[in-house]
């Protein structure tokens, strides 16, 4: 029999032991885990697309003309130097059609209401009516089935009509702009962010200006995103610095002094509701693809304008000799008229250098899907 000495040496020793085969039993476990990991790194699963809308109708964007016989050259100047790479499926969303409702233009007239424009309504066509408002000129257009509408500005009467220095400040005009349409019963559902523009009028355009001590108006665009699993992505118009969503607040009017006093002069609601629920992923053509198209003259320039060029100015074709792309990502395309789908775009931004050394902002899209599922 053994003694207590023994004993003790022995379950020490089986202590030892037993630790031991877990140490081995784990890192075994863990290596394989980790080796598993590896090959799925090496190997991933192929992913199919489902593409179950078909192939798709080509998105329509407009896009800036270059100066006659501008032949740009195209370089890469991105942080690393390289072109990113992207994930090689994309979801495509369905977008809501509205559907008519019994009281539409009982609705319709409601909600014009709300905006400021109490008046008669004309009727532009059996969807869509008008109405002006006679002491500052502006004109609300809406359809009165998607309740979309623009309110059009009339600058030669607002001249002299608003005081300078009296519009809010961003931050401000910000609150301001998002109590307008929550009011108004509109929705800003996925509306994250938000701009400002301040400006002053000549009569004829709108002016950027730099503070509101020489502003008549504040101008809100609101952008939204959308983001189908870890990443979010942003959802552009034909403009990327413009919302389809869009208020022009004016400062005082000159016969008042109330601070309340602000009215709203211009701007623009256009609202599309995505069926989160009803997407399919589709094949996105690879980054060095949608390079070459936009090399080759094929993508849509959204915004170009030399550095120190008034943002409101209206754009007159530019030469530029050379563009750097600076940053490239993937985006959606929300063009003006109701679309059926909502599509990704490469969106492509940098600087674009004309000869004589001046340069300015350049941004523009190509269409992201696989050129075989599109119409």
């Amino acid at each position: 029999s053994m003694d207590l000495s023994e004993t003790a040496t022995f379950t020490k020793r089986a202590v030892v032991v037993i630790i031991a085969l877990l140490v081995v039993v784990y890192s075994s476990k863990y290596a394989i885990k980790a080796g598993i990991a590896t090959w799925r790194k090496i190997n991933p699963p192929i992913v199919k697309p489902t593409t179950s809308f078909g192939k798709l109708p080509a998105l329509s964007i407009p896009s800036l003309k270059l100066a006659e016989g501008a032949t740009p050259t195209f370089s890469v100047d991105t942080p690393t130097g390289r072109l990113p790479s992207f994930s090689g499926l994309m979801p495509v969303y369905k977008v809501i059609t509205p559907g008519v409702t019994q009281k539409y233009e009982e609705n319709a007239i409601a909600l014009a209401s709300k905006l400021g424009f109490a008046g008669v309504h004309s009727s532009i066509s059996s969807s869509a009516f008008s109405w002006k408002n006679e002491e500052l000129g502006t004109v609300l257009k809406m359809n009165v089935v998607t309740r979309n509408f623009s309110i059009e500005s009339d600058w030669k009467t607002l001249k002299d009509k608003i005081q300078i220095a009296t519009c809010p400040y961003p931050s401000e005009a910000k609150n301001v702009a998002i109590e307008f349409f929550e009011s108004a019963g509109l929705t800003l559902e996925d509306y994250d962010t938000l701009t400002t523009k301040l400006a002053r009028t000549d009569g004829s355009n709108l002016i950027e200006t730099s503070s509101v001590s020489e502003s008549q108006f504040t101008i809100v665009d609101f952008f939204r995103s959308i983001k189908p699993g870890e990443y979010l992505y942003k959802i552009l118009g034909p403009n990327p610095k413009r919302g389809m969503i869009e208020l022009v607040i004016s400062g005082k009017k000159t016969d008042q002094n109330r601070p309340e006093d602000t009215s709203f002069v211009g701007g623009r609601y256009m609202f599309r509701e995505i069926d989160k629920k009803n997407f399919s992923t589709y094949p996105v053509k690879s980054v060095e693809a949608a390079y070459q198209e936009l090399s080759e003259g094929k993508g849509s320039i959204t915004y170009l304008k030399p550095g120190n060029e008034d943002f409101f100015a209206t754009y007159t074709p530019i030469k530029p000799s050379s563009i750097k792309i600076r940053e490239i990502y993937i985006a959606y395309f929300e063009p003006e008229t109701l679309p059926q789908y909502l599509q990704p775009i490469f969106v492509f931004e940098g600087k674009a250098f004309s000869n004589e050394g001046k340069e300015g902002e350049y941004i523009a899209y190509v269409p992201a899907l696989s050129n075989e599922w599109i119409k």
